[in-house]
């Protein structure tokens, strides 16, 4: 497990993301699709789709790990990417929820204990509790949206991105969007 560990540290540093051959063969074969159905290109398609999934990664400078025996990688390759709309419904929501946990942090710290038979201590300890889980959260999808939104950003130079930067910004907000809620403690009371 360190070996992986500090593997996949030296990729990260070194500007590499180490995906599988499935996950390698399922953004190509995106890449694939966008160029065709986006950019109106078959004939660029069709060579992408024809290219290995090794000459791809070396390429996309993806590192092709071999995919371990935990359940969290198959978990990752099971799931389908979503698209563009999706993503856009996904960070909606984030936003709404983000509103709601506020709007629950606000009425959390202006209500007075509804029950006096409880212990006010305790109570107290319960709430502060709720409001540093809630903040927590809050701030988790707070990130979560500005990582989504300076990955959708236009380029800063005012040219327009070329096809391989479209599909690198479409594939990390995709890794973005799709990341677990267990990752940023959603559902945890």
């Amino acid at each position: 497990m360190f070996g992986l560990v500090s593997s996949l540290t030296l990729l990260y540093r070194e500007g590499m993301k180490a995906l599988t051959r499935d996950q390698i063969a399922d953004r190509k074969e995106k890449a694939a699709r966008f160029v065709e159905n986006v950019l109106g290109d078959p004939d660029r398609a069709e060579e992408i789709r024809d290219e290995s999934i090794e000459s791809y990664a070396e390429r996309r400078k993806f590192q092709i790990l071999e995919n371990p025996s935990g359940g969290s990688m198959r978990q990752l390759i099971a799931n389908p990417s979503p698209t563009r709309a999706e993503l856009l419904e996904e960070l909606a929501q984030l936003r709404q929820e983000r509103d709601q946990l506020q709007q629950q942090l606000a009425t959390t710290n202006a209500a007075p204990s509804s029950n006096p038979r409880r212990n006010q201590a305790s109570s107290l300890a319960d709430l502060r509790e709720r409001i540093r889980t809630l903040r927590e959260e809050n701030d988790q999808l707070q990130d979560k949206l500005d990582e989504i939104a300076e990955l959708a950003a236009p380029p800063e130079d005012g040219n327009q991105a070329s096809e391989d930067e479209l599909v690198d910004s479409l594939n990390a907000i995709i890794d973005v969007a799709s990341s677990s809620e267990d990752e940023i403690g959603l559902g945890k009371e």
